[in-house]
């Protein structure tokens, strides 16, 4: 069994950088059933595929991959370059309506004022900021958000929730809905009725259940910036 691709596959999955090992196995090129093989040692890791894999994900250590030597990721001093601030567009609450009819209008997007962001590793996908807007994510906790604060998120690749199961768990979502912009919780996605079901934290609001044919994007939150009042 190789258990360095359960391993790596686990290490992503935590990081952002895949969903899950179907999201793994379309970045990296490699068939899910060649994958599963790999993993259960009915097939070898072939330096091919350790290409594919390194190819897609650099700072991962290829000897790691191979036999195991070393550290997963390479060394530290590689991290550095993915330090750097990078400029993330930025969806205003007053520009929530905006977005909806421009959102996939790269010449719109470039329009848009943008925030800093210092990625821990290195950013693969496609990232946007949202200002929240109204009180549905506010039950006075620290977990939720208050209206003003920037939240920086990634967005989830269609395929993952059209044929694949969301990744839900202690994650919050903004959801370009053709009714408008949401910030929620995803507590259920049933694959078989092509539904979502949202939550708001604040328990005024109902949980609702949302058809996928109405839902222009998904994204991720993947951190939050708080307004401080001096």
């Amino acid at each position: 069994m190789n258990e360095r691709v359960n391993i790596l596959i686990d290490l992503l999955k935590k990081e952002g950088f895949v969903y899950n090992q179907t999201d793994f196995s379309k970045k990296v090129g490699i068939s899910q059933n060649v994958i599963t093989d790999i993993k259960g040692g009915r097939k070898p890791l072939s330096v091919e595929y350790a290409h594919r894999i390194i190819s897609t994900f650099p700072f991962i250590n290829m000897e790691w991959l191979i036999d195991g030597s070393g550290t997963i990721k390479k060394s530290e001093a590689i991290k550095v370059e993915y330090d750097k601030f990078v400029k993330v567009p930025l969806v205003s609450k007053y520009a929530y309506a905006g977005y909806l009819i421009g959102y996939g209008d790269d010449e719109y997007i470039g329009t848009l004022p943008t925030v800093e962001y210092a990625p821990e590793s290195e950013m693969m996908g496609n990232y946007l900021a949202f200002e929240v807007k109204g009180d549905s994510m506010d039950d006075g906790s620290i977990d939720g958000y208050k209206e003003g604060e920037i939240l920086i998120c990634r967005e989830i690749d269609k395929y993952l929730y059209k044929d694949c199961q969301l990744p839900i768990n202690k994650r919050d979502f903004v959801i370009a809905h053709k009714e408008g912009l949401l910030i929620k919780q995803i507590i259920n996605h049933n694959i078989k009725d092509h539904t979502i079901t949202i939550h708001s934290l604040n328990p005024i609001y109902n949980d609702k259940i949302l058809d996928l044919c109405d839902i222009y994007k998904i994204f991720s939150v993947v951190e939050s910036r708080r307004q401080r009042k001096r």
